[in-house]
């Protein structure tokens, strides 16, 4: 459930990964990247595997977070100026 969820939101495919040590991997596969054992994540992504079988898409949901995703925006941007002034006065 929670897959179909973050699915929704993002628009995008949510995988899962067969390793049990997923977040240990991906901290690997960043660090190679930073020390250029593969030019980018796209290509240490490739590395990665992935039980096919357990891919969750995004269904119709997901136009349903497009417009509070929208106001969310245009009230962050709005406020922008009066959280950068109140900050600075740290």
């Amino acid at each position: 459930m929670f897959g179909s969820i973050v699915a929704d939101i993002f628009g995008y495919p949510v995988y899962t990964f067969t390793e049990e040590e997923a977040a240990t991997l991906n901290l690997a596969y960043m660090i190679s990247v930073g020390f250029k054992v593969y030019p980018d994540f796209a290509e240490a992504a490739k590395k990665v595997e992935v039980d096919s079988k357990d891919v969750t898409h995004p269904s119709s949901n997901h136009a349903k977070y497009e417009k509070p995703y929208d106001l969310f925006k245009k009230v962050s941007e709005s406020l922008q100026p009066v959280f950068t002034k109140e900050w600075s006065a740290w």
